[in-house]
Formats: C-alpha cells, structure tokens, sequence
C-alpha cells in the first residue's frame, strides 16, 4: 500500500518538474519588439539640410535571452523594381554607441537601433518593416508602421 502512494507521489512530483522545465523554456526563448519612426535630427550633421529626415528602426529584447540582429529589412505593399522586399542601409547603434555596426547583440531590455535617411526609401509603400537573427528569425513590426507619421505630416502641409 506505501509503495503505491510513494510511486503516485513521484510520478505527481515528476510531472510536476516535467511541466515547469517544459514552461520555462517557451518563456526563456527571445522575443524581439521592433518599431519604426521618423524624426528629424536638430542641429542637422555636416552635409544634410534642416529638413532632412532619418528613419529609425529599433529592435528591443524582451526576454532574458541575448539575440544577435544582423539585419533590418522591409516589406513593400505593392512591388517597385520588381521587387517586394528590401534591405535597409544605415548605421546601427547598440545601445548609446553609435560606432558599432551589424550583428548588433542585444540582451534583455537592450536595443538595436539603425538610422537611416528616407530619402532612399519609399515610405507609403512600407507594409512591415523586420528585423532578422542569426537564426533567420524574422522578428516583424506591426502593419503600416509609419501610418501615424504620414497623418501627422499631410496635417501639416
């Protein structure tokens, strides 16, 4: 009768830990929030004018595991040049560094940040932008990122 309870109580307690080492490695993976903004840089760097615009793409990790983004891309909502993505060039600033350039390892909470000028870029034909690891992960903005920038800038013309 005692063997039977302490064997159920083991296969309970070994459930038990089965499900929680299970549990904690869907929550150790990485998880990357990527956004997309417009600004313009005041005082303007050597060789741009006042009215020149930089897109920045940021990658933040939030979750404990460390990522490393080796790139950030787009999606274009109808075809130019016979294509329907796109690589974004730029400078990529871990952290508050603007020195360093991809792969850009970010740990938790950290941020990958790339600017760039929108001049070279289409921006009402952006349907997503992305960021990718060394997995090939595509970790993916939200649609029409830069829909709200586009509001606020027919509002003022």
């Amino acid at each position: 009768m005692w063997t039977l309870i302490i064997a159920v109580a083991g296969l309970i307690i070994g459930l038990f830990s089965l499900g929680w080492n299970i549990g904690l490695h869907f929550l150790s993976r990485p998880k990357i929030k990527v956004t997309a903004s417009v600004m313009r840089m005041v005082p303007a760097p050597a060789g741009l004018s006042d009215d020149s615009k930089v897109l920045v793409l940021e990658a933040v990790n939030l979750r404990p595991r460390s990522v490393t983004i080796v790139g950030f891309y787009g999606d274009f909502m109808e075809k130019e040049d016979g294509n329907d993505k796109f690589f974004v060039k730029g400078s990529c600033c871990e952290l508050a560094s603007l020195a360093s350039t991809l792969p850009c390892k970010i740990n938790e909470g950290e941020v990958a940040r790339l600017m760039t000028l929108t001049d070279s870029i289409s921006i009402r034909n952006i349907k997503y932008f992305f960021a990718s690891d060394t997995t090939g992960k595509a970790w993916y903005s939200r649609e029409r990122p830069l829909d709200n920038w586009l509001k606020r800038l027919q509002d003022t013309s």
